[in-house]
């Protein structure tokens, strides 16, 4: 009864456990049962109880806190069915992160971070989840032990999070790569990096310099403070690299966007401005190619560099610098991008060895050839990755799990380890730094 008292905000906390040590569960008495990340039925009865509150009046506004490590599935927010007014990713908050929380809600602090996760509203929009389940292997499984039984493979390879939501739309909108009909905003929230505050924020004069000697690429933005209360802006820098035939030929992947460095402002008030500089390694840049040169390599032609404020701000700049448009794109591209917050830089040749060694010295190569079926033929079976070169025809899927049935190889090398101790023997100190030839 004390809400009609209050009558300003009615503040929703959804939690959901998972992390180090701890993996996120399903709890069949909630919901379906298949979806721990999304909503469940007594959640849902909960927010259309308190939106009928607020449509007769009794509250004004419903804030939700998102209290999660996990990215939640926020299909809610998608007609905003349940009349949210804001939702706020807290994260986990400990002992007193729920301090700064209050702060940030009642005004006193202004909000600076961005997102570390995509937020989808579906979860299972993202290829990892197609095939994300235990495969038991084929044949005669009581020869291994029980917990070796099952296998896993990421057919998505580097395509996780933003890299696959970004570069599947940088291709719909180029038309290239058999994107298919990719509705980005069907799928994708809230992008990577995505963050608002209490003011607003123009980004200008975007410089780049690159210094050979340490390869290291260094960019000036300058940052306004375009609104009317005081705050901090996080800058973020996304590399483009080329996608060659190069790449195609020797399945490199590269993902549309890359996150390469980032900064934030200190305080500024309205209609102040700070010129941040941000340096970029070189080591950032590289791609690594495993079937080809077995190491990092920088491939020839165009790199795009932009200040963005996230993921897919970063991607519609270097569309635009591209020269596409909304308009030239037949309304694939969903918004204009900003091609004065983009710097070129030309690499004229293939180059395999300049990130083919560690700042230590050592030289860089594959050394766990034997972790991937396409290149253990003792496997006795293949993979087909998906790849940007044929989005509909290499997207994973349950009806194409790699099927994996066990040999003489596989036996042998599942099988546990173990060796026996004589409890009666007496405590030898074991001998240390000897070179027993044995090396990861």
């Amino acid at each position: 009864e004390s809400i009609e008292e209050y009558g300003d905000a009615a503040i929703v906390v959804l939690s959901r456990i998972g992390g180090e040590g701890a993996d996120s569960y399903f709890d069949h008495e909630l919901g379906d049962g298949k979806n721990y990340l999304a909503l469940n039925d007594i959640e849902k009865e909960m927010m259309e109880n308190i939106k009928a509150l607020k449509d007769a009046g009794k509250i004004n506004k419903i804030v939700v806190l998102i209290n999660t490590s996990n990215a939640l599935q926020v299909d809610f927010l998608k007609n905003n069915e349940y009349g949210v007014d804001a939702t706020l990713w807290i994260g986990g908050v400990g002992q007193t992160g729920i301090n700064a929380v209050a702060e940030i809600l009642n005004g006193k602090v202004n909000p600076s971070g961005s997102l570390v996760d995509t937020y989808c509203f579906d979860n299972y929009a993202h290829p990892v989840m197609q095939n994300f389940t235990p495969i038991v292997y084929e044949g005669d499984t009581s020869l291994i032990p029980g917990h070796a039984d099952t296998y896993m493979v990421y057919q998505e390879g580097i395509y996780v999070g933003y890299k696959y939501f970004e570069t599947r739309y940088e291709d719909y909108v180029m038309g290239t790569g058999n994107a298919g009909s990719y509705g980005y905003n069907d799928e994708v929230a809230f992008p990577f990096g995505y963050g608002l505050s209490y003011t607003t924020f123009e980004y200008s004069d975007m410089t780049m310099k690159y210094d050979a000697a340490s390869q290291t690429y260094t960019i000036d933005v300058t940052v306004t403070n375009t609104g009317d209360v005081a705050g901090k802006e996080t800058v973020q820098i996304y590399v483009s690299s080329p996608y060659t035939q190069y790449d195609k030929d020797n399945n490199v992947e590269k993902a549309s966007v890359s996150l390469v460095g980032f900064d934030k402002t200190q305080i500024l008030n309205p209609g102040q401005s700070e010129t941040l500089t941000i340096e970029v390694d070189g080591d950032y840049v590289a791609s690594y190619d495993a079937y080809g040169a077995g190491t990092y390599i920088l491939d020839a032609g165009d790199y795009y560099f932009t200040a963005a404020t996230d993921a897919h701000n970063a991607a519609n700049n270097v569309l635009a610098a591209k020269g596409f448009t909304p308009e030239n794109t037949a309304g694939r591209m969903d918004v204009a991008g900003n091609a004065a917050l983009v710097a070129t830089w030309n690499n004229p040749e293939l180059d395999t060895t300049t990130y083919a060694t560690s700042d230590a010295g050592t030289e860089i190569n594959n050394k766990l050839n034997s972790s991937d079926p396409n290149m253990n033929s003792e496997v006795g079976t293949t993979v087909t990755y998906l790849s940007r070169n044929d989005w509909e025809g290499t997207m994973p899927s349950l009806e194409k799990t790699i099927k994996i049935a066990l040999n003489e190889y596989l036996i042998k090398g599942l099988q546990d380890q173990q060796y026996a101790t004589d409890p009666n023997a007496e405590a030898v100190m074991p001998t240390l730094g000897a070179d027993n030839g044995l090396k990861l």
